[in-house]
């Protein structure tokens, strides 16, 4: 027999649970089933998961009475801020929110803003659920359970050795982009955002960009540059090869720097063109 996918399901109704983990078996997945945020954490400390099933209205520990929608959510933040792993179509560890929640666009919305890589509305069809399981798997490089330890055991190339790697995973709220630079995550503003994206465009052509390309209006200095610089902490963390510039006024990503995915699709959601052209062109030249 294969290997079995492993599955956490975090689910406070023993029913909807049993009902989740028969589906999921049905497309060979075993799982995992707790029914409270401090239990889930502790189930992804011990053991490694291929995906996540999660009820938002979840209880915050087992000697707690009732469960409530704000355990859910942080508990979708606090997976997510953990596993920001991403292959460029989806998140490495994918998280499918459950919930009678999900028929309000709103509460959807911020879901898949936070991460989650889909979003089933209670109650489900056994069907849809399947078919949305097997969908997130295979954005996740995870078609079969082989591809899952080879994706999360995958050793670095020679060549991406002492490498910063520059990653745009998609999670995103109102005012900032979640970034990765090397092992920091940050937050960018949109402003911050186009700029780097440029950046990124331009080391994968190998080019560098000058600064009115970048946005300046001005023959001397340019704020974006040092605004992005701050957004990513390059300062605190004591990076200062990310970003490099010459005296003529070209920018450009500094040689250690490694370019590694871009979710062009969840940017787009954002809503600005010149973004969402930007990311587009950059999942384009990762596929080359």
């Amino acid at each position: 027999m294969c290997a079995q996918h492993k599955a956490l399901i975090v689910e406070d109704d023993p029913a909807a649970a049993a009902e989740i983990a028969e589906i999921l078996k049905s497309i060979d997945c075993v799982s995992d089933i707790v029914d409270n945020k401090s239990d889930a954490l502790a189930r992804l400390r011990r053991k490694k998961y291929c995906i996540v099933m999660l009820d938002l209205e979840i209880r915050l520990d087992k000697d707690s009475i009732k469960g409530h929608l704000a355990h859910g959510n942080a508990l979708l933040q606090e997976i997510r801020s953990r596993f920001q792993q991403h292959t460029g179509l989806g998140y490495k560890l994918p998280i499918v929110v459950i919930s009678g929640f999900a028929r309000e666009k709103a509460q959807a919305l911020s879901v898949l803003r936070n991460g989650a890589a889909d979003v089933v509305e209670k109650p489900f069809q056994s069907g849809v659920l399947a078919q949305t399981v097997l969908r997130v798997l295979e954005l996740a490089g995870r078609t079969t359970h082989t591809m899952c330890a080879t994706l999360a055991h995958r050793p670095r190339s020679h060549a991406e050795v002492g490498k910063i790697a520059v990653s745009i995973p998609g999670t995103w709220n109102h005012r900032r982009v979640t970034v990765e630079v090397g092992s920091r995550v940050v937050g960018v503003t949109h402003n911050s955002l186009r700029i780097l994206l440029r950046l990124m465009q331009a080391k994968l052509l190998g080019e560098t960009v000058h600064k009115r390309k970048l946005g300046a209006t001005r023959d001397h200095g340019f704020k974006g540059i040092a605004r992005l610089r701050r957004d990513l902490e390059l300062e605190k963390g004591g990076i200062d090869d990310v970003i490099i510039g010459d005296d003529r006024g070209s920018y450009g990503l500094g040689d250690l720097v490694s370019v590694q995915s871009c979710n062009a699709k969840k940017l787009a959601e954002i809503g600005d063109l010149d973004i969402s052209s930007l990311a587009q062109s950059v999942h384009e030249l990762l596929k080359k």
